[in-house]
């Protein structure tokens, strides 16, 4: 892992309609971050540490695939490559599907990728 590099976290914009989506979260994480770390430039590291945040906003459908276009840059880090790794982490991401009580079209999402930022800052 790259030490500068972690999650912002993730935020949830659609209605979840009561169900519980913990297990899946945790799972969307996991997954999105082991897909993210070969994707990091190295400039994030020490001597250069590059810093920055990227926040994406996405739509997840019920089998657990992003949209088609529905993909957007919502904050840029200012740095290309780290816009890249960001987007590259969930194109390339494998998700499972949403959980069965979840009926909706979709599930909106925004998540932040932070370059050695703290969170909330």
């Amino acid at each position: 892992m790259h030490p500068g590099a972690g999650s912002g976290g993730v935020e949830v914009l659609s209605d979840m309609q009561g169900v519980d989506f913990s297990a899946w979260l945790q799972y969307w994480h996991r997954e999105t971050e082991r897909t993210w770390d070969p994707l990091i430039p190295d400039e994030v590291n020490p001597p250069i540490l590059k810093s920055g945040m990227v926040a994406i906003r996405f739509k997840v459908l019920p089998n657990g695939r992003l949209m088609d276009g529905s993909l957007t840059l919502d904050g840029r880090s200012g740095d290309t490559a780290l816009d890249r790794a960001a987007w590259g982490a969930l194109t390339g991401s494998n998700y499972p599907p949403l959980p069965r009580d979840f009926h909706g079209p979709y599930l909106e999402m925004r998540a932040y990728f932070l370059y050695n930022m703290e969170p909330g800052r």
